[in-house]
């Protein structure tokens, strides 16, 4: 299959597409540098002269925080984007699949969110990624929305200048001390995971719509810094703290672990970060 991915050199981009390429797609990676997605014209050209099958949308504004001051930045890129995205594979007669997040959800039910709960955002960045969710949804009938949650891989966010898990041990390895949120729990995943179940999903070929992609398990960020630091046996205390101590601009969902009633879920957190953990060089 011709697959143009966007936003490829970012966390989840870079590991589709070594994990397409592996499976023998054609893939084209477009990055920053190549593509400016909020450039319309630019947009439709790029993907007239490629010409895919398929594209996978990972661009997104995600610094949850920042994102409740630039409110006309990140529309442009997590809602109306995504949306001129399905217009443009619907004219080329082509799928859209676009990564979306749990942050879609407030966390009230404290279950497992299925896809067919009801999403009823809490900040402006899961504001913006719902949006968009319905712009795909009404301007390409061939799309798969991909929702996500915690990612964290070996390319790191560009955005957050890497991810938890770099961050954890950086400062616990400087300051023998982290302070972890204990009132937020979701279901870490590591994007070499994600990347390969988007590729079984792409394989399966099931119908268009709406799936839930996540580690199986779920875990607070407190007991998820303390299993980082465990397992690198790292002399560090982690200090268990609200977010209400934070202080955060974004109000953030308490509990938002994705479950799916149509796909099994990754494997679980523990082993992934382990595998995470083996590929960044910080384990044997």
């Amino acid at each position: 299959m011709k697959i143009a991915i966007t936003g490829a050199a970012g966390q989840l981009g870079t590991d589709l597409v070594q994990v397409l390429q592996a499976c023998r797609h054609a893939v084209i990676p477009l990055t920053r540098a190549e593509l400016d997605v909020t450039k319309a014209e630019h947009l439709k050209v790029i993907l007239a002269e490629i010409q895919p099958e398929l594209v996978i949308n990972c661009t997104a504004e995600n610094r949850v925080d920042q994102c409740e001051d630039l409110l006309e930045d990140v529309f442009a890129l997590n809602t109306f984007v995504p949306g001129r995205m399905a217009a443009i594979t619907c004219e080329l007669g082509a799928s859209l699949l676009h990564v979306s997040t749990d942050y879609v959800f407030d966390g009230k039910q404290r279950k497992p969110y299925l896809e067919s709960d009801l999403p009823n955002p809490l900040s402006v960045y899961g504001l913006s990624k719902f949006a968009g969710e319905q712009l795909v949804r009404q301007r390409n009938p061939q799309h798969y929305i991909v929702r996500v949650s915690g990612l964290y891989g070996a390319a790191g966010s560009r955005g957050k200048g890497g991810n938890f898990v770099e961050a954890i041990i950086n400062r616990a390895r400087s300051e023998g001390r982290v302070s972890v949120v204990t009132d937020q729990t979701t279901a870490p995943t590591y994007t070499r995971d994600l990347a390969e179940g988007i590729a079984a999903l792409m394989e399966a070929a099931p119908p268009f719509g709406t799936y839930h992609l996540a580690a199986e398990g779920e875990v607070t960020w407190y007991d998820f810094a303390r299993e980082i630091i465990r397992q690198l046996a790292i002399d560090a205390e982690v200090e268990p703290v609200t977010s209400a101590d934070f202080r955060q601009r974004a109000e953030r969902p308490a509990y938002s672990v994705l479950h799916s009633e149509k796909l099994a879920s990754l494997r679980h957190w523990q082993p992934a970060l382990r595998a995470y953990l083996i590929e960044r060089g910080h384990l044997k």
